[in-house]
């Protein structure tokens, strides 16, 4: 399985964003909606999946160090809606909130997005790709002692993007954000995946 390099749209960043620091201390979960696309990466043209936009499960359970679907009936809604629309799911995304903030995919995170991939195959037969992409993003509260600029900041790290987002004078989110791409077939590999933005 390669590794597709991930680029994520400053629109779809923002709205993962949003939705971590808006339940900060607890999990959110999402579909990533996008497409296999070539992009401008440095001084080449590089093959990417490109995340052009995400939904957050509504109805999810929320919790400090797990996210689940609390409405499946709700959930398979969702995803109905989606394929309607002819939006293209090609992963999902959750968070990991401090102290829990680590960007690594776990075993329960390849599992439960094997889980996703079983039921859409099942409702609608198949992703229409053999591997699932899942975008962790890790989130720590920050209070400055000294007054800052509210903003946002993206800076490429390590095969990650870390997004330094402050939202009051004295109050920032420090969010490494990650991407692996999982085999749906069986107990296939995991591969982390280089990932992108422009802003």
């Amino acid at each position: 399985m390669t590794a597709m390099d991930v680029f994520v749209s400053p629109e779809a960043l923002r709205s993962m964003i949003t939705s971590v620091i808006e339940v900060y201390n607890r999990e959110t979960n999402g579909v990533l909606i996008g497409r296999v696309s070539e992009r401008r990466i440095g001084k080449r043209k590089r093959r990417v999946m490109s995340v052009k936009d995400i939904y957050v499960y509504q109805t999810d359970v929320k919790k400090p160090s797990q996210v689940y679907h609390g409405n499946i009936a709700a959930f398979r809604r969702a995803l109905e809606s989606l394929k309607s629309m002819r939006l293209r799911v090609v992963g999902g995304y959750h968070c990991h909130s401090y102290p829990y903030n680590t960007s690594r995919i776990s075993r329960e995170d390849v599992e439960y997005a094997r889980e996703e991939v079983r039921e859409i195959e099942r409702r609608f037969g198949g992703l229409g790709t053999e591997n699932w992409l899942e975008i962790i993003l890790s989130v720590r509260r920050k209070d400055y002692a000294a007054r800052r600029k509210e903003g946002l900041v993206v800076k490429g790290y390590r095969r990650k993007l870390r997004c330094i987002v402050v939202t009051e004078p004295f109050v920032g989110y420090d969010i490494f954000v990650s991407a692996y791409w999982i085999g749906t077939e069986g107990r296939g590999n995991v591969r982390e995946a280089e990932v992108y933005t422009e802003m």
